[in-house]
């Protein structure tokens, strides 16, 4: 599974926007500002989240059904969703953040 770093990368690479390159060029060489520090580190915490959930929801899996695990595993998917929207509205944002050139 790849790691919070990795994900990032990809979805700015994916998003095709003109400064993701750049973006991903000062993240690597750790030149961005408090502000990029804070959004970095609510992704990492969002996928980190994420990441717990859904190993979560495989160890369900291994129940037997008709346990309270279909339930369960609803709410999961439902938090991981929430996690997601969040994830990409950090997304966004980061690729709405003024860069210097």
């Amino acid at each position: 599974m790849e790691d919070s770093w990795e994900l990032l990368k990809k979805c700015l690479t994916s998003s095709n926007h003109p400064a993701a390159l750049h973006i991903i060029s000062l993240i690597e060489k750790d030149e961005v500002d408090m502000e990029m520090q804070k959004k970095l580190s609510i992704w990492d915490r969002l996928f980190q989240e994420g990441k717990k959930l859904n190993n979560r929801i495989e160890q369900m899996d291994k129940f037997p059904i008709g346990t309270n695990t279909s339930y369960i595993t609803l709410e999961m998917y439902k938090k991981i969703k929430n996690i997601s929207n969040e994830m990409n509205t950090i997304l966004l944002e980061i690729l709405s953040t003024r860069i210097a050139a």
